[in-house]
């Protein structure tokens, strides 16, 4: 018997063994980031890294993070998300044992810049792993709010590792502790997660997109950092900005003529979408870099250990957590507009203090109120950028959108580090070139530093004006807990299926035609597909009965061998509200799309090759996708597209409108038996968990 592989759900022992692996992966993600912040001044000392120049050793790590993330999601797409994770991982462990025997800053910083690099292919792939293994809307917001849970955690236990690290066995250990921890997972990603088939449609990946905003990006960060050395009014600090200008202004241009652009530039026409991921930028650029300065500041000025410069940090790990929780709670009240703009004022007030901390300052005078202060403002402000960066993007793009949030908040940390560093060194430097001890010239470098961070959170809070103001904390669940699909052709079932699962929806499927009552728990269906070989009495029987038992559930009426126009037609019927202004013209044989305001618009067109059971055929295209403005569009059906069995479908948002094209063949009607499993057809079904 052919089966359908199932969901899995948190009530199983192997659901909750993979939710345990997935946010394992998570954590040394999260970790990396962190980890090495209270070992800042020993790798300094040890390796020969400037003041100036050692903001590489977490910018490096979250440049490449943050730039080859998307390329890290599409990749898993491509290939497959349980080959790119294991790639990742290895690639992560085998850059961490280089940087643990660096010995010097070049082999460091290229280690780091690796260690982004296979963060940036373990994070998404875990991440959409995670998404499409538990598909119940219960069983999936509470694994994301694992997933989160331990987000938070990682930082905090990663500052504190690494103070017990560097003050115990050594700073290198804080390289060295994830190997011994990718030796662990690589193991159980391969006992525990199936090999799964590419979800991509198409072979072509975006790498030069990839590369050229991660290289423009990285020559910006350099220029930055050399500036103060080298002298700003220099002609290689200009020429280094001049690059790195002309590199991220390619980047646009290739994504506009990139036929699968890692950066599909249209999602910006989503009204507040630009806004909330510049908010996120400038605000995690002024808000993350906090904590490369204060860990110099306590330790290079005030002399703590690394164990008491990690310890330090506990109170904002526990106010992050409180802010997260007001800021999610208002966000219903006063909406994201409000809840990012306070936070952000919040942080920048507590930014402000901890510029004000003098040389001979202490915890709780000087540092605590600040830090607290920051922790309460960053709370919100991620609450509220991610609702903001969420609104009006239609489901089928929710990935892409969460994806760029996480990129720009990387880049922006990094691009914080370098542009502070900058502003706190030149101000070091002055005061020491004027004999200032050095304690003084070093605290007012880093009040610089941190006084720069503060005005950057103020400009958050001003560009958080031109976000939407969303009152939903997330995004509402437009589609259906649970589609079942009834049919004949166990291939077509099963890409159908497929389809669905990748979708969002809950989906099964079966031949089965008499145990669909027995096999399956219809009261908890919301939709039933059946396929065009599905004999006319036993549909209207079980029409019949399941309305009785369930009378809330929507009928859907598939056509034989095209599983992509049934995954289409039940986003179709389960669309949250209709879109006016969608119409096909036969006589053009095009889409007709009328918009009141900009949008995201799909083109799909499915068609029928064969359909003689047991395995009929279809072929399918994507005719458009990209964003229209407002006003009338004509999308013209390409001539591939038969006139006889083809259909076309078009979504904006949320919302999918199907249209027949060309009538199905008189002869289809007249090849459906009456029985499951005539014409030697493998039964499909049911399925178990």
């Amino acid at each position: 018997m052919t089966t359908v592989s199932p969901s899995l759900t948190l009530r199983v022992w192997h659901g909750r063994r993979i939710l345990a692996l997935l946010c394992a992966v998570a954590f040394l993600d999260f970790v990396d980031a962190s980890i090495t912040n209270v070992a800042l001044p020993h790798i300094m000392r040890d390796l020969g890294f400037s003041v100036q120049s050692l903001q590489w050793v977490p910018s490096a790590y979250l440049l490449t993070y943050g730039g080859f993330m998307l390329l890290g999601g599409r990749l898993a797409d491509l290939l497959g998300r349980r080959d790119v994770l294991l790639a990742g991982t290895a690639l992560l462990g085998l850059s961490s044992l280089a940087g643990g025997f660096a010995g010097n800053t070049g082999v460091f910083v290229a280690a780091r810049l690796v260690q982004g690099l296979g963060a940036a292919l373990m994070l998404p792939a875990a991440l959409s792993t995670l998404t499409t293994t538990f598909t119940t809307s219960k069983d999936r917001h509470s694994a994301l709010g694992v997933w989160a849970g331990v987000a938070g955690l990682a930082s905090a236990v990663g500052i504190l590792a690494g103070g017990l690290l560097t003050d115990g066995l050594g700073w290198r250990w804080v390289m060295f502790v994830n190997p011994i921890a990718c030796v662990l997972v690589i193991p159980a990603v391969l006992a525990l997660l199936p090999r799964d088939r590419p979800a991509a449609r198409t072979t072509r990946f975006d790498l030069l997109g990839s590369a050229v905003v991660t290289a423009g990006t990285l020559l910006l960060v350099y220029a930055l950092v050399k500036a103060p050395d080298q002298g700003w009014a220099a002609t290689r600090t200009w020429l280094e900005l001049a690059g790195a200008a002309a590199l991220l202004a390619s980047f646009v241009l290739v994504e506009r003529t990139a036929r699968d652009p890692i950066l599909p530039l249209d999602i910006f026409r989503v009204p507040g979408l630009l806004a909330a991921n510049l908010t996120g930028l400038i605000g995690f650029a002024g808000m993350l870099s906090m904590f490369y300065f204060l860990t110099l500041y306590m330790q290079t000025v005030l002399g703590y250990s690394a164990i008491a410069a990690g310890a330090a940090y506990l109170p904002l790990t526990a106010g992050v957590g409180v802010g997260a929780g007001v800021g999610a709670r208002l966000l219903a009240r006063v909406g994201s507009r409000a809840v990012i703009c306070v936070g952000a004022l919040v942080a920048a007030a507590g930014l402000f203090l901890l510029s004000r901390v003098p040389a001979g300052g202490g915890y709780l005078a000087h540092i605590l109120p600040g830090l607290l202060l920051v922790a309460f403002g960053v709370g919100p402000v991620f609450v509220g950028v991610t609702s903001a960066a969420n609104a009006g993007v239609g489901p089928s793009r929710a990935g892409l959108a969460a994806a760029i949030l996480n990129s720009t908040q990387q880049i922006g940390g990094a691009l914080g580090l370098a542009i502070f560093s900058a502003a706190g060194a030149a101000r070091t430097h002055h005061l020491l070139a004027t004999g200032s001890p050095a304690s003084v010239a070093t605290t007012s470098g880093l009040g610089y530093a941190l006084g720069a961070g503060a005005a950057f959170a103020v400009a958050a809070a001003i560009v958080a004006l031109a976000t939407v103001d969303t009152h939903e904390g997330e995004p509402p669940m437009t589609r259906p807990e649970r589609v079942l699909v009834v049919g004949r052709s166990p291939n077509v079932l099963i890409e159908a299926v497929d389809l669905l699962r990748a979708d969002g929806y809950v989906a099964d499927a079966t031949n089965q035609f008499d145990r669909v009552l027995d096999d399956y728990d219809v009261t908890d269906l919301d939709v039933l597909v059946f396929g065009g070989m599905v004999p006319a009495d036993t549909k209207q029987r079980l029409r019949d009965d399941i309305s009785a038992r369930n009378p809330g559930v929507t009928f859907v009426q598939g056509l034989a061998g095209i599983p992509g126009l049934i995954a289409a037609q039940v986003r179709a019927a389960t669309s949250a509200a209709p879109v006016e202004g969608l119409g096909y013209d036969e006589s053009r044989r095009a889409v007709l799309v009328t918009l009141d305001a900009p949008a995201a618009v799909t083109v799909d067109a499915w068609w029928g090759t064969t359909f003689t059971p047991p395995e009929p055929r279809s072929a399918s295209a994507r005719v458009f996708e990209g964003g229209l403005d407002a006003g009338s569009h004509v999308v013209a059906l390409p001539a591939e597209v038969p006139s006889v069995a083809s259909f076309a479908g078009v979504t904006v948002g949320g919302f999918t409108q199907v249209f027949m094209v060309g009538p199905m063949p008189d002869a289809v009607t007249r090849l459906a038996p009456t029985t499951a499993g005539d014409n030697g057809l493998p039964e499909v079904g049911p399925v178990t968990t």
